[in-house]
């Protein structure tokens, strides 16, 4: 997606316009996540932007040059789409801006699929009130330092161009469809990253 001038999805009189995100977006998107959160990874997000084609469903909201929300809804194969990345930097809630992006642009990428969201635990309840349904699956964070398992096991081999096509195979039998485009691609340039893998 970088390159290219980012399409404008919405143009509001206030100076509001939502526009496709770029990588550079992302850092900002994931800047936003990390100080409300706590570690969140840099490299997923700004991956993901570079692996989907333009007009994928990565939207950014920004208001007179800053930028001020984000919302992804990309397709990930088997009819399904993934919802993430929604936020509203706090000064500019309550203005419409986050039912704008979230709502209005970045559900136009659905259609009339099926949309996938993940939500931390206080926005199961506001999800519920906008017609989601809680599926009850649960994931977890976890911080500190990993014990060491010592040597690494002979059979666990470090992932390199030479071996990736064996990597995307069992990833076929893993991710939520076989074969989508987009998922070999954000394999091939989240392995690129420099110290990503030991």
């Amino acid at each position: 997606m970088e390159g290219d001038t980012p399409e404008i999805y919405y143009q509001g009189e206030d100076g509001y316009i939502v526009r496709d995100m770029t990588a550079e977006d992302s850092l900002t998107v994931c800047k936003w996540y990390h100080d409300t959160m706590g570690k969140v990874s840099i490299y997923d997000l700004q991956c993901s932007v570079q692996a989907w084609q333009k007009n994928s469903g990565f939207v950014i909201g920004e208001k007179h040059g800053k930028l001020i929300s984000s919302s992804i809804r990309i397709p990930i194969g088997g009819g399904l789409h993934y919802g993430s990345m929604y936020y509203v930097i706090p000064e500019e809630r309550r203005k419409g801006y986050g039912d704008m992006i979230r709502d209005k642009v970045a559900r136009s990428f659905v259609g009339n699929e099926i949309l996938v969201i993940d939500a931390v635990d206080s926005m199961v309840e506001p999800n519920k009130r906008r017609g989601y349904t809680d599926t009850g699956i649960r994931t977890y964070r976890f911080s500190g330092k990993a014990k060491s398992i010592g040597n690494t096991p002979a059979n666990i081999k470090k992932v390199t161009s030479d071996n990736l096509n064996a990597l995307i195979t069992y990833d076929n039998t893993c991710f939520i469809a076989p074969n989508v485009p987009e998922r070999k691609k954000l394999l091939q340039e989240w392995i690129g990253i420099p110290g990503i893998l030991p």
